[in-house]
């Protein structure tokens, strides 16, 4: 963590902390949507080249190697970036925003977690992700394996906090459509985003099975499985 925080107030000299962790929250996560969501690619490309092209080479540099000790701090799964958010002191930027502790996350999930085979987790206000990663660590303390049997289906009104969410659980190989949207009044801000996961693991196939024959005969580029888990 503290490389991360070092590695950010390295270039904080010209433009602030929120403006910085702000516009590395977009590119990580537009970059690693355009690989996988092709409906989105070319908006989310578009916003990747006009984010990055306020910045010098070197510290476009920096962005990458950022990403890159994040998935390093996840080889340890917790809220890696929910910890960041708190280290770099931005709740004041965002409203006073915080985030659940880790700790308090880990057992919630261990009270959750039974003996069924497969699990849809719905978090209406994941922030960046915590109770996610915390189930997936419960269903893997118990022997299951999160990338086979888990399926989250996310909704957070802040895009900084759907944007951490869907970093992490990307990159910790989670199937998840984390959704831009107020929940509350059941209105979608902008596209979703879905992880790599979603979009080519088996988790997808665990959902199709439980729909019904004219539903799983429809193209996948219809996002009826989507539809039918946001109703």
């Amino acid at each position: 963590m503290k490389s991360l925080v070092k590695t950010f107030n390295s270039f904080a000299y010209e433009h602030d902390l929120w403006t910085l962790f702000s516009d590395w929250l977009d590119l990580a996560a537009c970059s690693i949507s355009c690989q996988v969501d092709f409906a989105t690619k070319d908006e989310r490309e578009a916003r990747y080249m006009e984010t990055i092209s306020r910045y010098k080479p070197e510290d476009q540099h920096l962005f990458a190697e950022i990403l890159g000790q994040v998935a390093i701090e996840l080889e340890k799964p917790r809220d890696v970036l929910g910890d960041l958010f708190g280290e770099l002191e931005l709740h004041s930027k965002a409203k006073g925003q915080f985030f659940t502790p880790y700790h308090l996350s880990r057992m919630m999930a261990d009270i959750l977690v039974e003996g069924q085979e497969k699990y849809r987790l719905s978090e209406p206000a994941c922030g960046s992700g915590g109770m996610v990663i915390a189930f997936a660590e419960a269903l893997r303390a118990k022997g299951k394996n999160p990338q086979r049997c888990l399926y989250a289906y996310c909704q957070d009104i802040d895009l900084r906090a759907v944007q951490m969410c869907y970093i992490q659980l990307s990159l910790l190989g989670i199937s998840a459509v984390v959704d831009h949207m107020d929940t509350l009044r059941m209105e979608r801000i902008s596209p979703p985003w879905k992880t790599p996961a979603y979009m080519m693991g088996p988790a997808l196939w665990m959902l199709l099975d439980e729909q019904n024959a004219p539903e799983v005969e429809k193209p996948l580029g219809q996002l009826t499985l989507f539809e039918e888990v946001s109703a």
